[in-house]
């Protein structure tokens, strides 16, 4: 297992507040990392630490296995990142805005075309950036990130406000530089269902805490499956699931819809027993949690 990235009891404090608190992380070279937690829950901080936007007050930041200061700073010139929104002139040019970034990075201006093409910009020509769509600014910010050519790149928030076609282009232009360029990539994203299509491993953050870290196979496994039933008779159900089935692992989600967790081979039975107690559910299925709702499990919502 080749690090990257590693956090080692990282705490941040505001005014005394703890922003980050005894965050232990670990980031393996070539894959995808989603970074999920409400607003204010340390997702930009953290970014900003690794990149050397922000000082942690306790703790070690190693970037390839360097963790002095003098050093880290040479390391850090591998990481490329978009934070918060990306910074670029509207009044230039695609291939002007890259140059701009080219000259500033003292890399040689070859690169231009091949990063036009990869985030599907070749074709702009003379048109300004201030006259681009939000997602053709979204692909210039992440062309600008990899001018050069980082080995781990940050995005915080890269897919916020895009219409849906401006959402597909930058997941594909993302999944895309991890595959070929095998570049480590940490997203922040509130929209999760675009999450679990683009990255390998989740990082879920709260209150300055990592709660948890998991792989897409282990969410995959802990995204538990039950029968929905959706009915105006919930008190009335809830009695036959505790008496008549001796279920205990079920839950009332709101008034008129009930999630019983591991029966999904008793829906047969269910339903015999419903109808046996003359309750007619207007719908009944299997189906199991979204990244959204295990998220909101886990911190507590």
């Amino acid at each position: 297992m080749s690090i990257i990235c590693e956090l080692k009891g990282i705490s941040k404090f505001y005014n005394k507040k703890a922003v980050l608190s005894n965050v232990n992380l670990q980031l393996e070279k070539g894959k995808i990392y989603g970074f999920i937690g409400r607003n204010g829950a340390g997702k930009t901080t953290t970014m900003r630490i690794i990149t050397g936007l922000a000082r942690p007050d306790k703790g070690t930041l190693i970037i390839d296995g360097i963790s002095d200061e003098k050093n880290i700073i040479e390391k850090r010139k591998k990481i490329g990142c978009i934070i918060e929104t990306p910074a670029l002139y509207l009044d230039m040019t695609a291939k002007q805005n890259l140059k701009s970034m080219c000259i500033l990075h003292g890399v040689s201006l070859n690169v231009i075309s091949e990063l036009l093409d990869l985030v599907g910009l070749s074709n702009e020509g003379r048109k300004r950036v201030r006259h681009f769509s939000l997602g053709m600014k979204q692909r210039l910010g992440i062309g600008m990130a990899l001018v050069n050519n980082p080995e781990f790149l940050i995005l915080d928030e890269p897919i916020n406000g895009l219409d849906p076609d401006g959402i597909v282009e930058v997941r594909y232009l993302i999944k895309n530089i991890c595959e070929t360029r095998k570049t480590t990539i940490l997203i922040s994203s509130h929209i999760l269902s675009e999450l679990y299509q683009m990255v390998d491993n989740y990082i879920l953050i709260n209150k300055g805490e990592i709660i948890e870290m998991l792989t897409h196979e282990e969410l995959n496994k802990k995204t538990q499956k039950y029968v929905l039933i959706k009915s105006d008779k919930t008190k009335k159900i809830r009695e036959i699931i505790e008496k008549q089935l001796k279920i205990k692992d079920f839950e009332i989600v709101n008034d008129d819809t009930v999630k019983i967790y591991n029966s999904e081979n008793k829906v047969l039975e269910i339903m015999n027993i419903f109808a046996s107690m003359g309750i007619e559910p207007s719908a009944i299925s299997v189906s199991e949690d979204s990244l959204e709702e295990y998220f909101f499990k886990r911190i507590g919502k």
